[in-house]
């Protein structure tokens, strides 16, 4: 009997330990735009946790995220999160919003033309739900998290958070090392993005990893090194 409520306290203790290291782990991201407490500048706060980041820093790098997306891509995003109260949320719908206001009101005509060319779209078809961005330099893929494969992330004690998919795709690329130099990630809040200067190397980790993602046993192979 004793030893059944030690093993108890114990699990209780690792449950505990795990989901603070999560959400050390999905906030390492947005630290970087974390105010001190004695800042003067315009900040906006995340009402679930009390902390205060800087408003323009943060709006300025979703701006410059959003302003490589095609229009199609742009909608996705907004419909996907658009449901989502958090604060985090709101601002990546906000930032979407925005850029396609933007574009309505500068482009010859109006916007309603879809910008993506034929290799982009078909770039997504094939690695969706994942989708594709063209930057100014290189390119990058994004997931919006959360759904996903999610059933795998819990079977595996993980909370599906960007960072877990940050993870996730870390291992992955242990058996890829040519990949593994070249590809970085930047995901935050609950969107997973993985860049590199090098437009083909992120082209060739989008389609083998969706490849992965999709094939059952392949997923949890790679889902249970993660968990390790």
């Amino acid at each position: 009997m004793f030893g059944w409520m030690i093993a108890l306290f114990v699990i209780i203790v690792l449950v505990i330990v795990l989901k603070a290291y999560i959400g050390v782990k999905s906030n390492k991201a947005v630290e970087r735009f974390l105010l001190p407490e004695d800042s003067d500048k315009e900040f906006f706060e995340d009402p679930k946790t009390g902390k205060k980041y800087d408003k323009e820093a943060y709006t300025a790098h979703l701006a410059a995220y959003v302003k490589n997306m095609s229009n199609a891509q742009l909608q996705s995003v907004y419909n996907a999160r658009n449901a989502r109260d958090d604060i985090w949320n709101q601002m990546v719908c906000e930032a979407a919003q925005e850029e396609l206001l933007r574009r309505a009101n500068t482009e010859p005509d109006g916007g309603k033309e879809d910008m993506m060319d034929a290799e982009t779209e078909e770039i997504n078809d094939k690695i969706a739900p994942f989708f594709w961005v063209e930057q100014s330099i290189g390119a990058s893929v994004g997931l919006t998290t959360g759904e996903y494969l999610q059933d795998l992330f819990e079977k595996y004690g993980m909370a599906g958070t960007a960072a877990d998919w940050d993870h996730v795709a870390e291992v992955f690329l242990q058996d890829y090392p040519k990949l593994e130099g070249s590809i970085q990630f930047d995901s935050q809040s609950d969107m997973f993005c993985a860049y590199a200067r090098d437009e083909v190397a992120v082209k060739k980790f989008a389609y083998v990893f969706q490849a992965a993602c999709e094939n059952r046993e392949e997923a949890e192979e790679l889902f249970r090194r993660a968990a390790k």
